[in-house]
């Protein structure tokens, strides 16, 4: 247990033991017969999706080439821009609109609750719809509507 981690005067044990059991599956089989089998349903989801890369026109870049490739490297690929946000969907442009709009004005009151409280004010009060703080930190929210 690394120092940086764990205080050495913690009351966490020194040593544990973990005990690997077998699931009750396949009881049947023996230890090697049921590795082999599930060897052989992992090589089956394997070749799917090797074969589902290959039909979309692609490939694996495989192990040897991941290893040579420089830790700073980039995608070469351009990202497509433009498209519409994926968060919303509505066949009508206003009603799309106007939710978009919504969730912007819900970022930035959120945004701007949460830089006070991080700044040290508790009794800032969050924008109806935030959950998390609300749940895990007790931070106050408007009433819904």
């Amino acid at each position: 247990m690394p120092d940086v981690f764990f205080d050495k005067d913690g009351k966490l044990p020194k040593k544990l033991s973990l005990d690997l059991v077998r699931p009750q599956i396949y009881a049947q089989l023996t230890d090697e017969q049921l590795t082999r089998a599930l060897a052989a349903e992992v090589q089956k989801f394997v070749k799917r999706a090797r074969a589902a890369v290959a039909e979309a026109g692609s490939s694996f870049v495989g192990a040897k080439a991941i290893l040579n490739q420089s830790f700073d490297s980039i995608p070469r690929t351009e990202v497509p821009g433009g498209t519409l946000n994926p968060r919303v969907a509505a066949k009508s442009t206003a009603v799309r609109i106007r939710v978009l709009q919504e969730m912007k004005a819900f970022v930035k009151s959120y945004r701007d609750a949460w830089v006070r409280w991080r700044d040290g004010i508790r009794d800032v009060v969050f924008p109806a719809g935030t959950y998390a703080l609300r749940l895990y930190s007790g931070v106050l929210c408007a009433p819904p509507g």
